[in-house]
């Protein structure tokens, strides 16, 4: 994904939007984020900006209700553990908006992680005979 794509999206208007998500796109760099990862932070913030504009909403004015309706809506779609990877790169671009005193707070700061139930683990056959 190229940051071009991301530039003008429905909520953040074009006079600081290309800066919040330069300067997020900075921060990831300068943590030494894989390419990989940054690609995947810019887009689940597109998702979630996308989602939030539904709701007459930025990224920088959410509230945790809509932010876990975003989430829950999610769950309807995609496998718990997809949520949860979601729920954590919103929490890392919340907390640097509170560090770089764009917000006040973060609306997910009292926010818990959506439960990811535990998966059995399949024995194959050559295991269940090894016993």
């Amino acid at each position: 994904m190229t940051l071009s794509r991301l530039r003008h999206g429905p909520a953040l208007t074009p006079d600081y939007r290309p800066s919040l998500v330069r300067s997020f796109e900075r921060h990831l760099r300068a943590e030494n984020r894989s390419e990989h990862t940054i690609a995947s932070y810019l887009e689940r913030l597109r998702q979630a900006e996308a989602f939030l504009a539904g709701r007459g909403r930025s990224l920088l004015d959410a509230r945790r209700e809509d932010l876990e309706a975003f989430l829950g809506e999610l769950l309807g779609r995609r496998a718990p553990e997809t949520v949860a990877t979601r729920y954590r790169r919103l929490r890392v671009l919340y907390r640097w908006l509170e560090e770089e005193e764009e917000i006040p707070a973060s609306p997910m700061a009292r926010m818990k992680p959506p439960i990811v139930p535990d998966q059995p683990v399949r024995s194959s056959p050559r295991t269940a005979y090894a016993a």
